[in-house]
Order: C-alpha cells, then structure tokens, then sequence
C-alpha cells in the first residue's frame, strides 16, 4: 500500500533527498550501489555486452571500415533507442496509475527524464517503471540478432550494448530504492521540476 504524498510529510516519514530534475543525472550516477545482487547482475549483463560485441567484430570477416560503420550504426541506434526508452517509462507509469506523465529533454546535460506529477512511487512500482525499458529493449533487440546476418548483428550487439550502460541509471534507481534500512517512497512536483524522496521511519 503506498502512502499519499501528506502522509509522506507526517512524522511517519522523513525527507531524504530533494533533487533538481535538472541535476537529476548526476544525482542517479552518484548513488552507491547497495545490493550485491543486482549490482552483480547489472555489470554480469553489460560484460557479456562487451564479450559479444568485441568477439563478433574480431570474427567476422569483413574490412576494417565495414565493422566500424556498422559499429556506428549500432550506437547512433542506442541514440535514436532514447525515445522508444522513455516512452516505455512513460506507458509504465500510466500502467500504475500516473494522470499527468511528462518527457522532458534536458539537451545541455545530454538526457531524457521522464516524471509523473504528484504521484507517488515504491519498491514494487519502480521496479517496474525503471526496468521495463531495458527489459523490453533488450529481448526485442536479441530476438533480431538472432535472426540477423552479420553485419547486423555487429549493428545489434553495439546497439544493446550502449543502451545497457544508458540503463545503469535505472538499474542504480531501483538500488536506492530497495533500501535495507526501510521503504523508500518518492514522488515528483513538476511545478518545482524536483523529486523528493522520503524514508519510513
């Protein structure tokens, strides 16, 4: 059961973070990781990203220029794959029940945030509104490398490569989140373009 956002004020709670969705990227990328398991299962699956991307350029037998345009097509793909990425965040939270979902593009800081307005978000909730993107992305993208010839699959892997190391952010999110010492809860004020986040005391 997920609190409203004046019981998050009460005494019951307190204010962790107050974070400037325009410093949000750095705040993400500054979070220590806390749980081993999905730590491990992040970088287990960004390796195996450049495992199979370092071993399909040195085995396939094509000029050195073939590989690097197709290796430049894969990660102007991860560029282009910003969009669908969001937009699945943004279908994640309507799924949840979010009324008032926004994408807004932060080009001076290079990314993308996706936030809902006045709603609040736990453990089971970001779960799923910060992976499903990576989930998604990633079983489309290996479903085509397994049917793709070569020189796309250079393309394909590159692609799922950077996107996974877009995704770390996400992966650190859902980290934060799972807190050991007690539920986090946050929630976004669009008008104050700020989340906070509140702890169970």
């Amino acid at each position: 059961m997920r609190p409203t956002i004046e019981e998050l004020k009460s005494p019951n709670y307190f204010l962790l973070h107050k974070v400037d969705h325009r410093e949000f990227n750095t705040f993400s990328d500054n979070l220590a990781w806390k749980n081993l398991y999905l730590k491990m299962a992040y970088w287990s699956l960004l390796s195996a990203f450049v495992l199979a991307t370092t071993l399909l350029i040195f085995q396939i037998e094509a000029s050195i220029l073939t590989k690097l345009l197709w290796t430049t097509l894969g990660f102007f793909t991860a560029i282009v794959l910003v969009l669908p990425h969001e937009f699945l965040h943004f279908l994640s939270y309507k799924y949840f029940g979010a009324q008032d979902v926004k994408i807004n593009f932060y080009l001076s800081k290079t990314y993308v945030l996706t936030k809902a307005d006045q709603f609040v978000v736990g453990k089971r909730e970001i779960f799923w509104i910060a992976l499903i993107p990576f989930m998604v992305i990633t079983i489309i993208g290996l479903c085509f490398f397994i049917t793709a010839g070569e020189n796309w699959q250079i393309a394909i892997s590159t692609s799922l490569l950077f996107h996974t190391s877009i995704c770390q952010a996400d992966f650190r999110m859902v980290d934060f989140c799972f807190d050991k010492d007690g539920n986090v809860f946050h929630f976004d004020d669009l008008k104050k373009n700020a989340t906070y986040f509140y702890r169970i005391r």
